[in-house]
This record gives C-alpha cells, structure tokens and sequence, in this order.
C-alpha cells in the first residue's frame, strides 16, 4: 500500500512537548535524516555523510525498528549525498571482494583526466604460478539504468610494462579468466570493464536507493541518490545540532527500551568535527550517553564520536 506522507505528517507529528492519546500508537515509516556523520558498518569499513535522509525498513511486516539487529531491516535511502574513501574501497575489495579470488593486494588511486573529470588507478597482483603485480588505468561512470558503477578500463600493464593483451597471448588466458571475481560479491569483470553493485558491497544492515550521480574526486568517490520521496523533516529538540542522526515516525528499539512514534535526536557533544557513528556498536554510543526527555515524544542521546568512547 502507498503511504501518504503529508497524512503521516499531520496525523502523527505533533509538536515538541504537545502529547495526546495518539502517542500510545505506533507510527507507519521509521525516517531517519542524517547530518555530518561518518557512518561506521564495521571498522574498516564506513562512508561519510553530508546530509541523508532514509527509511528503516523491517524485514517483518508491522515490526519495530530494533537497532540491535543489523540484519533485522533495510535502510532505503530515499535522498541525499554519501562520500567513500579511496582507502575504504580498499578494505571492501582487500578483505571482502577478493577473498578466494586470484587477485589481491588492491589499491586504488587517481590521476588528472580531461575535461575535470579524473582517471582510476588500479594497482595489485594477479596470482599464476607466481604473484604478478599490475596496473589498470581507466574510467569511472555511472550506470543508471541498472544502478551500477562501470569502471572501463583505458589500459592494463603486466609487471609494469608488457601490456595486458601480449601477457594474455602468452598465457592462453582472456582477460575475463585473467580477472575472474567469485559469484556473488557485487563485482564482476566483463570485456575489459570492471561492473560492480556498489550498495551491495556494504555490510550490513542492508541499503537500498537509487543512484544519481558519481563522480571521482581524488581520494574520494561521491554518490548523489536521487530523491525518492518528498517529506517534511520535523524541527530538531536541538535545532543547533552541526552533526547528528534525527529518528522520527514509527517504532524503534533501543537496547530493551522500545519508542512510539517519537523523536529520537542521537548528537555529537563535539560540534566541530565529524560525528563517527558506529551503527553495529551503537549502544556504546547510548551507554555513554547524556540522555534527556524534554519533552513527552522527544528523546535526545548526547554522546561523543566511537574513536572517543
């Protein structure tokens, strides 16, 4: 059934420190708005937030929102701007993607192209009889379509200068064989280009949304997601918050505490710099807090960045 948002809004959004008996009730659609935030999946692997605004989704119908549970609900990102490390998409490929594989040691840089737009450098070593370092330069762009991120290759080089076709001559392999990539991992290689499903190279809770923009930046690829819904974010308890995550609307489940439809603002007490939130590892977070309820609907967890708790 489609949700009508401007009625979710009117109907169960009340002001701050307004209560009713609408307030024993769950809400439909658990929103979250996300600013200044480097989002923690595990410790390695993060990405950094400007500003997003997603949907937790549970994976059983009319369930709460339980953050203890990473493999409990979706996120679908219905909106905003998210920014990966190179260094990051390392440690996906390194300690995730290539496991198993007859690649390894990747590492990933850029170089000035034409018309601004930058060149990806590939390095690693592709295991024969014996660990054979190489080096792809090539082209990032976006397919939208099918959501996916296509990084074509420009050139190859084999131990640094016998291009990549010669090698294959020598070996009998094709360049598909020569970079095969196990089912299954969000990657694959076809002709000379690399094909990867960048939300499914995340860990857990899973993500969903729709890609608008990439663009490769020196040390940073940046993804725009197309702004699936328009809703009305409620004022903050803390309008003043520089980094923070704003839960409002439905259920959710925190530690054996469950909320009803009420504003939840998660703040860094630190407002100069980036809010580290570690979503697996999030009542860390929680169990250093400084917890208030200024209001009835409205609860507010002042907590410090994971690398400082």
């Amino acid at each position: 059934m489609k949700e009508n948002l401007t009625a979710n809004s009117d109907k169960k959004q009340k002001p701050h420190g307004k209560s009713s008996s609408a307030s024993r009730f769950s809400g439909s659609t658990n929103y979250i708005n996300i600013r200044n935030t480097k989002f923690l999946f595990n410790d390695y692997i993060s990405v950094n937030i400007k500003s997003l605004t997603l949907k937790a989704i549970s994976h059983e119908p009319g369930n709460f929102f339980d953050l203890d549970d990473v493999d409990s609900y979706t996120f679908n990102i219905i909106g905003g701007e998210v920014t990966l490390d190179l260094s990051v998409m390392e440690n996906i490929f390194n300690k995730y993607v290539l496991k198993g594989a007859s690649l390894n040691n990747f590492s990933f840089s850029t170089l000035p192209g034409e018309k601004d737009n930058r060149m990806f450098v590939i390095k690693g070593e592709i295991k024969l009889a014996a660990s054979l370092p190489f080096t792809m330069t090539a082209m990032m762009k976006l397919d939208n379509p099918n959501n996916l991120i296509v990084i074509t290759a420009d050139n190859i080089k084999m131990m640094g200068i016998l291009p990549a076709d010669k090698f294959m001559g020598m070996v009998g392999l094709s360049l598909e064989n020569l970079f095969r990539i196990p089912q299954g991992r969000g990657v694959v290689f076809q002709d000379n280009s690399l094909i990867i499903k960048p939300l499914s190279l995340l860990p857990l809770p899973r993500i969903t949304g729709k890609l608008h923009t990439v663009k490769l930046e020196e040390k940073r690829i940046v993804i725009s997601f197309e702004q699936l819904e328009k809703i009305s974010i409620p004022p903050r308890p803390v309008p003043d918050a520089a980094n923070d995550l704003f839960l409002f609307g439905g259920d959710v489940k925190i530690g054996q505490s469950r909320y009803l439809n009420m504003y939840i603002q998660i703040l860094d007490r630190d407002k100069e710099d980036v809010f580290e939130f570690h979503i697996k590892n999030y009542f860390k977070h929680v169990s250093r807090s400084t917890i208030g309820f200024p209001h009835v609907n409205t609860l507010i967890l002042s907590t410090l960045s994971y690398s400082r708790l």
